[in-house]
């Protein structure tokens, strides 16, 4: 077996079929099997938390040689619909700022729970499991109705005792939606604290059993966590077992054939989570979690799902897969063609991909964010109702072919979108406005804002914000030469959303790329694009008017903003790629190659795709199989590049 693995994550039931699918798909069992099971509260298959059961399971896997692992599926809680109408539940729950108790899902702080859950653990691991998995409801936030965090009595009492406040249930709630960073910061502390005392509990009960059991945490993205910033790397340092070593299973979300656009933005959301869980001196195994659509062969295509397991790789970095066969339905999942024999057919490509990236560096495009984003989100009527303030708003720039790194160490230039830069430190953004900025509007004014100079060369422009033309405004570009052919070109989309993400802003010593194509506007200075030099040195881009909404995959709009990225990476950036069709790319390189995933994220097949480098080398396509020598140079033609699939390159540099 290679270095990739696949782990099936499984319910103790249906014996037979998990016994067949073990015989005939072996490699889909590469890393293991995780054994759910329910605390007894949440569950009336006693089956599923009958712990003789379980470990008859476990004995029978570990005499066939199989990895077997644990998944405890209930810690706090996920929600109150599983639970019988009036079972009490064994521990105080939580409660929301409305003042409504949950039935099952604990309070993070109760003692009760504590001893509860510590004597579940240590019963567990005493089966000496491979792994010890936690699972997604390991978070403060969203468990059922309760959004943002236990405002019982003992939490408040706890809260104001630790911050020296007077908080009551309903000022605390009030308190945190207004634009008070500081209370705010307070409250994701609180939360981030008690996560981390239960981290600390788990792995005091599972490492007095057996220090070389290593504890997996099934991780959600960001949005379903802002109240506690989920400290991903301080739960490696928390929870490391003798080897140095913590497990991830990355995830965020179902998705079908209906919309699957939600496979791309779901595994550039894991890759912010596997490169935040590896910010550690010590060991990060990151897995992603790879689920049919929810749990249902028709909903979602093998090929679909193949490409999903690609991107892990490739954009995400990840070290292997959990596939999510585990409902009543796996006898669907282990038959011929559907999940568990697709990924044993695949596992060796799989494989050899994954050796393709490893000891190698992520490069390109880094995209801003920092778990403390929500502190700084301006006020709103409901707390529970904050996003990420437009931190993912760049997730259109992915389509056209720009490679990006979520690793900072190999970033070429930073990228800010809306008003999550507020979160960034002085210290954090000095450096990078010495070397290469790309922001849209309300980033740029943030970064000055913080730094009080204008490293930007923009400035809020005195025309109305409300008077802008809406969906029917888009730009005129000048005769700048990172225009191009494009030089004098009007776009003109009334369909898309051009107003997202606006600011008005006027140039203040940057050179202008475009202005608005709205008369009134563009004769008041109101910019759609600008590249500045600034007097740090570094090389500034603004994307104002639109900024990266859905008509930027226009031909000539996508033509100016891959040559703004050439601009800020000093002429060329890493390995750019042409199509007319959504193309995403990720680079991975070390000091002797370069590897190139390609992903056709279209409908239509993507012929005659042009790869250009930074450097001259021997390039060589896979194909599947064997690899195919496509000459020396620094361009290439990969001819097709089939629909929902990737295409990889590999890149020898010339030895001087």
């Amino acid at each position: 077996m290679g270095s990739y693995k696949i782990i099936q994550r499984i319910f103790c039931i249906e014996e037979e079929k998990i016994e067949s699918a073990l015989s005939k798909y072996p490699k889909a069992f590469s890393g293991g099997i995780a054994v759910v099971t329910y605390n007894d509260i949440y569950t009336e298959n006693k089956k599923i938390s009958d712990f003789e059961t379980y470990r008859r399971f476990a004995e029978h896997f570990r005499e066939k040689g199989i990895n077997f692992q644990v998944n405890l599926s209930v810690t706090l809680g996920h929600g109150d619909e599983a639970v019988e109408k009036d079972a009490p539940a064994p521990f105080d729950t939580m409660v929301d700022d409305t003042g409504r108790r949950s039935k099952a899902v604990a309070c993070p702080r109760d003692e009760k729970f504590y001893q509860r859950l510590f004597d579940t653990v240590t019963k567990y691991a005493r089966l000496n499991p491979e792994a010890f998995w936690i699972d997604d409801d390991f978070r403060i936030a969203y468990h059922g109705s309760i959004r943002y965090g236990c405002f019982c009595e003992n939490c408040i009492k706890k809260f104001n005792e630790k911050y020296h406040a007077r908080y009551t249930r309903e000022s605390l709630s009030a308190a945190l939606g207004q634009n008070e960073a500081s209370v705010r910061g307070d409250w994701q502390e609180f939360n981030r604290n008690a996560l981390e005392n239960l981290a600390e509990l788990i792995a005091k009960a599972v490492h007095a059993v057996d220090e070389n059991i290593a504890i997996g945490f099934m991780q959600v993205n960001y949005s379903a966590a802002l109240y506690e910033g989920m400290p991903l790397a301080r739960y490696v340092e928390i929870a490391k077992n003798k080897n140095g070593e913590v497990w991830f299973r990355h995830g965020s979300g179902c998705y079908s054939d209906r919309s699957p656009y939600e496979a791309v933005y779901k595994n550039l959301e894991i890759a912010r989570l596997c490169a935040l869980a590896s910010k550690t001196p010590y060991k990060a195994v990151n897995f992603t979690e790879e689920v049919t659509s929810p749990y249902v062969r028709r909903g979602k295509s093998m090929k679909l799902t193949l490409l999903e397991a690609i991107m892990n790789i490739g954009v995400a970095g990840a070290d292997g897969v959990m596939d999510e066969g585990i409902k009543p339905n796996l006898a669907e999942q282990l038959q011929a063609g559907n999940l568990v024999s697709v990924m044993h057919e695949n596992y060796d490509y799989l494989s050899l991909l994954k050796d393709l990236t490893r000891g190698k560096e992520q490069i390109g495009v880094f995209p801003y964010f920092s778990a403390d984003v929500w502190r700084y989100t301006d006020a709103v009527k409901d707390v529970g109702a904050m996003g990420d303030t437009g931190v993912n708003d760049w997730y259109n720039l992915f389509f056209l072919g720009i490679p990006f790194t979520f690793r900072e160490k190999g970033a070429k230039v930073l990228l800010c979108s809306g008003k999550a830069i507020r979160a960034a430190s002085v210290g954090f953004l000095e450096e990078w406005a010495k070397k290469a900025v790309y922001a849209d509007g309300k980033a740029a004014l943030e970064i000055q804002s913080k730094l009080g100079e204008n490293v930007a060369g923009v400035k809020k422009s005195t025309y109305p914000e409300a008077a802008l033309g809406g969906g029917k405004c888009s730009e005129t570009f000048t005769s700048h030469a990172l225009n191009g052919k494009y030089a004098g070109y009007q776009r003109y989309n009334i369909m898309a959303n051009a107003a997202r993400g606006t600011a008005c802003l006027e140039a203040d010593g940057a050179q202008t790329l475009s202005y608005s194509m709205n008369e009134a506007e563009a004769a008041a200075g109101v910019i759609g694009a600008a590249v500045y030099r600034n007097a740090k040195g570094g090389r500034m881009a603004v994307s104002a008017r639109g900024a990266w909404s859905d008509d930027i995959l226009s031909e000539a709009k996508g033509e100016q903003i891959k040559n703004v990225f050439d601009w800020l990476c000093g002429g060329k950036m890493p390995v750019r790629a042409d199509s007319n069709l959504r193309l995403g790319q990720s680079v991975w390189e070390d000091e002797n190659e370069r590897v190139v995933f390609l992903y056709n994220l279209d409908f239509d097949n993507a012929e005659n795709v042009r790869v250009r480098n930074d450097f001259r080398g021997a390039a060589e396509l896979f194909n599947g199989l064997t690899w195919q020598p496509l000459g020396a140079g620094e361009e290439w033609i990969v001819k097709k590049i089939e629909a929902w699939s990737a295409a990889v390159l590999r890149i020898k540099k010339e030895k001087k």
